[in-house]
């Protein structure tokens, strides 16, 4: 179940069973377009990589999400660790009432 005090909390399937060993569910279904925001720099970046290797900038992104997940299953990725706290919200200023004459 997941640990609503902490999004970054390692989570289980939905289900509540543990991850599959093979990690075969990563392969499991449709490939669905998702918007990911990335810095120009990161896009420079995997432009040169996928010219020098005549690979496209979205094979590149996939594969580099699958190390991720394949490393945070496995333990080797403390998300705790990179996790910043969030800034405490912000109170509104008061406001002026305006004349009306």
């Amino acid at each position: 179940m997941a640990d609503w005090q902490n999004p970054l909390a390692k989570t289980e399937q939905p289900s509540g069973k543990p991850w599959p060993v093979d990690n075969s569910d990563l392969d499991e279904g449709r490939i669905v377009a998702n918007g990911v925001g990335l810095r120009q720099g990161e896009l420079d970046a995997l432009d040169q990589i996928g010219q020098r290797h005549d690979l496209a900038r979205n094979a590149l992104i996939r594969f580099a999400v699958r190390r991720f997940l394949l490393a945070w299953r496995a333990g080797e990725i403390d998300l705790e660790k990179a996790a910043e706290a969030k800034p405490p919200v912000r109170q509104p200023r008061r406001r002026l009432k305006m004349p009306k004459t």
